[in-house]
């Protein structure tokens, strides 16, 4: 186990391949580190994983109360853009049920993103609809999906995220 702090000197792009991509450390803290072809090591703890409470479930589309509508989801940042999504598919993730029933955003439909880039935003919500991650995103992009997942309390992409990442 590892009990130190870890120093790796940076590869070059072509990898040597001595380095493992993702490795389990135990102590006082029990995490991962992963590792990237370029040289950047990310590190996470296990209590910043959420275990999975349930697996993907497709949105349920029950209009019978009416259509609630799109949330529209803007970015900090010159040129960042917007996104949006369909309330349904939000509503089944705890984050999204009480920034949309409780908070002021329920009324407005919008919502300001301050720490959470873009791209790693649409990622998320293509999984919240699909129930899949592109495979084509980097280490650090699976990374930060990870991140956005804890911090939105979305169990079954952490999960799925790190699960990518373990087979990186």
């Amino acid at each position: 186990p590892i009990t130190a702090p870890l120093a790796v000197a940076s590869l070059p792009s072509g990898g040597c391949g001595l380095l493992p991509r993702i490795l389990r450390y135990g102590g006082g803290a029990m995490g991962y580190l992963l590792f990237s072809l370029e040289g950047e090591i990310v590190r996470f703890r296990d209590e910043d994983i959420l275990l999975p409470e349930q697996v993907w479930q497709p949105p349920s589309w029950d209009l019978s109360g009416g259509d609630p509508g799109t949330v529209t989801f803007s970015f900090t940042g010159g040129g960042a853009g917007e996104v949006r999504a369909h309330v349904y598919v939000l509503k089944r993730y705890v984050y999204f049920r009480r920034l949309l029933g409780c908070w002021s955003e329920g009324e407005t439909k919008t919502v300001s993103v301050e720490d959470v880039d873009p791209a790693t935003f649409r990622q998320l919500l293509s999984f919240a609809y699909s129930g899949e991650i592109d495979r084509g995103l980097s280490m650090t992009a699976l990374a930060g999906l990870l991140r956005a997942a804890n911090k939105y309390l979305i169990s079954d992409l952490a999960v799925a995220a790190l699960r990518r990442l373990q087979r990186s």
